[in-house]
């Protein structure tokens, strides 16, 4: 019976140390979020602060996004997709390659339009300089923004000259798809689809 009860209080005694030691843990992220606040962001000639930004987060993204950037407000249980988690520093919507951070005016541009087929609004009633201020508050969830720089734009080619000569149906590239593709259109590639 002894044995029982010790073995009780050793576990009990584990489990305090355990969730003392987590309590810790998330002081020292709160810590470290905070001294995130200095965070500026730059768009064009605004300049964003994420200290000016709090109450703008507070007032109309803590609800989807939670207090904490994580994705998980009161309304995130009811929302597919998922509100993003801001603390990976990892963004869909971005002019740079995969794996790296987006521009400040990636985020900023997201904001302006909202995310289509998701529960994410368009911000674009806000001031500039709200959004700026959003961006930069966004920004400081992720210790990410701190220790790395933002990848290079993707360089996008311009668009090639629309000309007589490029859309003749008689280019074998035109022929070779059109001609053999699953639609089966006539060999000069004009006229209905033929029925399989």
């Amino acid at each position: 019976m002894r044995r029982m009860t010790r073995n009780g209080s050793l576990i009990l005694a584990a489990v305090a140390v355990m969730a003392l030691c987590s309590l810790s843990l998330g002081q020292a992220t709160k810590a470290e979020e905070d001294s995130r606040l200095g965070m500026e962001t730059h768009i064009g000639k605004l300049t964003g602060h994420a200290a000016a930004g709090q109450g703008t987060y507070r007032r109309y993204c803590v609800g989807c996004h939670g207090p904490l950037g994580d994705g998980e407000g009161e309304n995130a249980q009811w929302i597919d997709p998922k509100p993003r988690n801001f603390t990976l520093g990892i963004f869909k919507c971005r002019s740079t390659t995969t794996g790296t951070l987006p521009l400040d005016s990636d985020i900023y541009a997201s904001l302006g339009r909202g995310l289509d087929s998701s529960n994410m609004p368009s911000w674009n009633p806000l001031s500039a300089q709200d959004r700026a201020d959003l961006v930069a508050y966004v920004k400081h969830f992720s210790a990410r923004f701190v220790t790395e720089k933002p990848g290079a734009p993707i360089e996008v080619p311009p668009k090639p000259e629309v000309t007589a000569d490029r859309s003749k149906p008689d280019r074998p590239c035109f022929r070779k798809w059109s001609a053999g593709s699953v639609t089966g259109h006539r060999e000069a590639g004009m006229g209905l689809p033929q029925r399989l």
